[in-house]
């Protein structure tokens, strides 16, 4: 990324396989801020825009998983998933909360990588740990596919 970011700035050409590392729909963005916003992927209305049919999935934190208020005082949060219904993967995530960084590159690999949202799952989160904040957004899949 850095090198296709200096070559522009130099006025170089670039070779056609840089320009496929960079994909506008999988980077993440992160404000750190306190709470931390993440954005990664497409928005709902990005989603729909591109001609997606979309379910979504929010949570709000602790509430949704009350368990995880016990390790850090003031603990509010807010998630968002956005769902392709064609392919049943992830197209975009929003969460904003505490160290909620740390939830950028699961959200990136589930992208790109087109994870079925029921294989997701699999992938426990250790307890304790922010990583649960996927638990409850995930739970309504693991409904919905049985």
């Amino acid at each position: 990324m850095v090198d296709i970011i200096a070559a522009r700035a130099e006025g170089r050409e670039l070779r056609e396989n840089q320009l496929a590392v960079y994909d506008a729909g999988s980077l993440a963005q992160v404000i750190h801020t306190d709470p931390q916003v993440v954005n990664e992927g497409r928005t709902e209305s990005q989603a729909q825009a591109e001609g997606f049919e979309v379910r979504t999935r929010t949570a709000r934190y602790p509430d949704a998983v009350s368990h995880l208020a016990l390790f850090r005082d003031g603990f509010d949060g807010w998630a968002k998933l956005v769902l392709d219904v064609a392919t049943n993967t992830l197209l975009g995530a929003t969460f904003v909360g505490p160290q909620f960084s740390e939830l950028a590159q699961a959200a990136t690999l589930a992208i790109v990588a087109k994870v079925p949202t029921s294989l997701i799952p699999h992938a426990v989160a250790p307890h304790p740990t922010v990583n649960q904040v996927w638990d409850p957004l995930l739970a309504q899949e693991s409904e919905l596919a049985h």
